[in-house]
């Protein structure tokens, strides 16, 4: 963290969000500007424990270097990666929290030690900011995917200054904030991404959908329909799906034709890169075909294929320093990076493991391997192949599937002869039959979920719905029990509803044969436990249904998922349940459902991740693909009742270290805290904490439920109504293997306000809790903040210096719920005030 002039109350915010990743400058190198309020503090409170390493802008002490000094030595493209790698993870992981450094210059990327091969980090954090913030100063077009290109652009100058060591002035060719960033030079980053033909690379970005209904072309990543721009009739871009006249094609002939005899055009010939819609003229270069299989629309001349990436341009100078390494090994590498780097809207995801790779060889020199690696090169994540875009949605529990929260209505009309109402959809049945009142189930079939509700999921900003439903919906009740079915058409009709709107389906066997849980959501409740035996788990039956679901809807594109069943419980022997898993997949598979197309979720509901992901690798041999495992975090059962919110924030980040190991997606989550109500503002920061990490680090989510008796904390639509901003309004970030090019229209695009200024309380917490294990640096950081207000903890007030508040170990989870390492939470110090 350096400080010049007064402190920005941000930094301590950032650095204690980002201080783990290796590539951000840690504490304990500390420099100040001369004349600053906070540098005298910061001197006098930590030079004594850190020594070198804090100083003033002279540097002369200081153990970190100037990028500026480091390009008095060339270096090979590989010995560049290796030394900015480290900046690069960091910067990813930045751009995936959803926001940009916007501050790129060479004295904010410095040298941490004396030696030219010593690893350079990132300062200066203070213009960080979310991604987009761009658009209230520069217009829609220069929104969060244009702001993290220019960060990458920034790190392509200074990586490209490391190998010719010649001196690129960053404002000159990308802009700065003091003077906008207008730059019309090849180095500055466009703002609008037209379609590009470029070489098939397998990327979600060259995969699409044609609607023969509607005559659109949809993007798979964000679907998103290829557009002829309205302003040149000319220039084609993907925009959102509308009834423009502009965004309908006929493909026939083996061309594509858009409106007024516009056919789908490679601009220069079949060597060209750019698409434009010209007047027809049967060339090469206006020939075209759709595959199905790979979803690619392919010239078969030039063998190229429709990317909503854009081009890449390389400028004069990297062209020529390209043609200078063209004989090394790395060059092939190498230019894959420079293309990245360059293209209209970057991927950190890509560039990042480019980055990984072109250090490996420089490491491969040296005889050693690299210190750390990129996380999204972890192997596990190779079974999950996302053809589709990433889900972001709601479940639609109770509608399938009775419980008393979700189908409240049902619940409370019906009661027992004693007046209690039942707890489960078994209880419930037995009620209905007593009382002759079946027509009210069916009632409820009917209304409780509806065309409208899709609708207005779609309006939301969601792409996708789970739709939970017992077993009975698919074969019929077996063996006597009281459930009423089968009901498919009622998984048709959310069908043909999600393929009219355009959302993605996750079809869930929620309630197995037998039941995979003595609990409610299978469909009985059976407590206490000794009620309910896991051999009672009809598994050949939960196979048949999950055969029956494959057949029926193995052709509708909507539906890319299946869940194999849903919560089940922890008696049952693991060695058994991946069993379970692999007939499962298996079976969905031979059934037809496609691993191009339909992933397989597979829960891991109160296990250790790694023990379930071992255990199945083990049983299956790592013969399957497209798979997920299924996680559900909650915040409101047992003992999470007693935690801080300091604590609940400290979970969500254990939690991102958990999904970043697997492939995994979040199948429930909700806003609720179980007896603890904190205050509107405290709700948002949890709502928005999990809803970035889960956008993140996982592979798509689904929030508990779309409608609820139990309030907004598991209402969706009572939610968006006071805490919309942080359901809906969190900046859209990819997921792994998916680009980051669109990021400025996706979901609108909704996050626009800064960071609290100053910082929250609670932020200020959090700030202190990242940095529990340094007391002095927390003694120093609160004096530098001079934090004067009432720290506000789960709505009682405590005031007392930022010092004060201890660390201590939180109580162990129960063993049958223990998923990962427990984080810190605080102590509260005794009320006092502050000095």
């Amino acid at each position: 963290m350096d400080v010049a002039g007064d402190l920005d109350v941000r930094e301590p915010y950032f650095l204690a969000r980002w201080m783990k990743e290796p590539g951000v400058v840690q504490l304990r190198h500390a420099i100040c500007g001369q004349g600053s309020n906070s540098s005298t503090i910061i001197i006098k409170r930590l030079g004594k424990q850190l020594g070198s390493g804090t100083d003033d802008l002279s540097y002369s002490n200081s153990v970190l270097r100037d990028m500026q000094e480091g390009r008095s030595v060339q270096r090979t493209p590989p010995q560049a990666a290796q030394q900015l790698l480290a900046v690069a993870c960091f910067l990813r992981r930045m751009h995936l929290d959803g926001y940009t450094h916007n501050d790129l210059h060479s004295g904010n990327i410095l040298r941490s030690g004396d030696s030219e091969s010593a690893p350079f980090v990132v300062i200066d954090l203070g213009s960080a900011c979310e991604a987009g913030s761009w658009k209230s100063t520069l217009g829609n077009a220069c929104g969060a995917g244009w702001s993290i290109t220019r960060d990458w652009r920034a790190l392509a100058l200074h990586f490209l200054s490391l190998i010719d060591g010649k001196l690129r002035d960053l404002w000159e060719l990308i802009g700065t904030s003091e003077d906008l960033p207008l730059r019309n030079t090849a180095w500055a980053v466009p703002h609008s991404v037209q379609v590009a033909a470029r070489a098939a690379n397998g990327s979600v970005s060259q995969k699409w959908t044609v609607n023969r209904a509607t005559g659109q072309i949809v993007s798979r990543k964000n679907g998103k329909a290829l557009t002829i721009c309205a302003d040149d009739n000319c220039s084609v871009t993907v925009e959102s799906l509308s009834s423009d006249p502009n965004q309908q094609w006929i493909i026939e002939g083996g061309s594509i034709r858009g409106p007024a005899s516009l056919c789908l055009d490679i601009c220069g010939g079949t060597e060209g890169s750019a698409v434009i819609a010209h007047a027809a003229n049967e060339g090469d270069n206006q020939q075209w075909r759709y595959d199905e299989a790979s979803g690619e629309v392919v010239n078969p001349m030039s063998r190229k294929v429709l990317d909503m990436s854009g081009e890449v341009r390389l400028p004069e100078d990297v062209e020529e320093l390209l043609g200078c390494v063209a004989k090394r090994e790395e060059r092939s590498v190498f230019a894959e990076l420079l293309e990245a780097l360059f293209k209209d809207r970057a991927d950190p995801n890509e560039i990042c493991a480019l980055f990984g790779l072109l250090a490996s060889q420089a490491c491969a020199e040296q005889g050693r391997i690299p210190s750390f690696t990129p996380r999204m090169e972890l192997p596990a994540h190779r079974s999950f192949s996302r053809a589709n875009a990433p889900w972001r949605g709601v479940n639609l529990g109770g509608w399938l599937l009775l419980e008393p929260g979700p189908s409240t209505g049902l619940f409370e009309n019906f009661l027992r002869r004693n007046g209690t109402k039942a707890k489960c959809e078994w209880d419930l049945m037995e009620i209905l039959e007593k009382k002759n009142a079946f027509a009210e189930l069916r009632q409820h079939r009917e209304t409780h979920i509806t065309k409208q509700d899709f609708i207005q999921i779609k309006e939301m900003g969601l792409n996708s719905v789970r739709l939970p439903f017992g077993y009975w919906v698919v074969m019929g009740c077996r063996h006597g029990e009281p459930y009423q079915g089968p009901a498919m058409e009622y998984i048709d009709r959310a069908l043909d509803w999600a393929d009219e709107v355009g959302l993605q389906v996750v079809l869930d066997l929620h309630g197995c044969p037998g039941g995979e849980s003595p609990d409610a959501p299978c469909g009985r409740r059976l407590r206490p436990k000794s009620k309910w035996h896991w051999t009672q788990w009809r598994v050949v039956e939960s196979l048949q249904a999950l055969e029956k679901l494959a057949l029926r809807y193995r052709d509708r594109a909507c539906v890319t998922g299946i869940q194999v069943c849903n919560e089940p419980s922890t008696e049952i022997p693991l060695e058994k349940l991946c069993e379970y898993y692999d007939l499962a997949m298996t079976t969905v598979r031979r059934a037809g459902m496609s691993e191009d197309h339909v992933a397989v979720l597979l829960p891991a509901f109160q296990r250790d991740l790694r023990e379930v992901a071992t255990a199945f690798s083990a049983r299956s041999g790592g013969r399957h693909r497209n798979f997920c495992f299924d996680m559900h975090y909650y915040h409101c059962f047992d003992w999470y009742n007693d935690l801080t919110m300091g604590s609940h924030l400290g979970h969500i980040e254990e939690h991102r270290k958990e999904l970043e190991l697997f492939p995994c997606c979040i199948g429930e989550w909700s806003m609720a805290l179980g007896r603890r109500l904190p205050a509107k503002e405290i709700r948002a920061m949890f709502a928005k904490a999990q809803r970035t990490t889960y956008d993140s680090a996982s592979h798509g989510w689904f929030f508990w439920n779309w409608k609820d008796g139990n309030g907004g904390d598991w209402d969706y639509r009572q939610a968006c109504l006071t805490d919309r901003e942080s359901l809906i309004g969190a900046a859209e970030i990819p997921c792994h293997h998916t680009d980051c090019d669109e990021l400025a229209v996706r979901q609108g695009e909704m996050i626009q306000s800064p960071l609290p200024d100053p910082l929250t309380p609670y932020e200020v917490k959090l700030a202190v809790h990242a940095l529990h294990d340094s007391s002095a640096a927390s003694l120093a950081l609160g004096e530098v903040l001079r934090v004067k207000q009432s720290i506000e903890d789960d709505d009682v007030v405590l005031r007392a210096k930022l010092g004060l508040l201890t660390p201590i170990k939180t109580r162990r989870r129960s063993r049958s719920t223990r998923r990962s390492s427990t984080p810190l939470c605080f102590r509260r110090p005794r009320l006092g005030k502050v000095e």
